[in-house]
C-alpha cells in the first residue's frame, strides 16, 4: 500500500472508531437512564436544561463550540497515533532505530 492509501485508511478507521464510541455512549446513557432514575427523571433533567437555555443561562453557540473543540482534540490525538504507526511502518521499517514500533519480517 502506498502512503496515500494508508492515510485514507487511517481516517476511515478514525471515523469508524468515533461512530462506535458514540454508539457505546448512547447505549450506556440509555442503560443508566433505565436502571438508575427511569425515564421520568431523565425527562425532568432535559426540561431543566431547556429552561436554562430559554432563560439565557446556557447558549447554543457555547455548547456547539465545546462539542467541536472536544471532537477536534480527540481527532488530533487519534491522528497523531495513526501518524506514528504509519511512519513506523513506512519509514522506520528498515531502520536500525525501528525497535518495537516497526513491523519486522522474519525469514524462515
Amino acid at each position: 500500500m502506498n502512503l496515500g492509501a494508508k492515510f485514507i485508511s487511517a481516517i476511515l478507521q478514525m471515523l469508524i472508531v468515533f461512530g462506535v464510541s458514540c454508539a457505546a455512549v448512547a447505549v450506556s446513557t440509555a442503560g443508566a437512564v433505565l436502571t438508575i432514575g427511569g425515564l421520568s427523571d431523565f425527562l425532568e433533567m432535559v426540561q431543566m436544561m431547556s429552561e436554562s437555555f430559554v432563560r439565557g443561562g446556557l447558549h447554543w453557540g457555547d455548547l456547539v463550540s465545546l462539542a467541536f473543540l472536544m471532537f477536534l482534540s480527540w481527532t488530533l490525538i487519534i491522528m497523531t497515533g495513526f501518524l506514528a504507526v504509519i511512519l513506523a511502518r513506512t519509514i522506520l521499517i528498515r531502520s536500525r532505530f525501528a525497535g518495537l514500533l516497526a513491523e519486522k519480517k522474519l525469514s524462515v
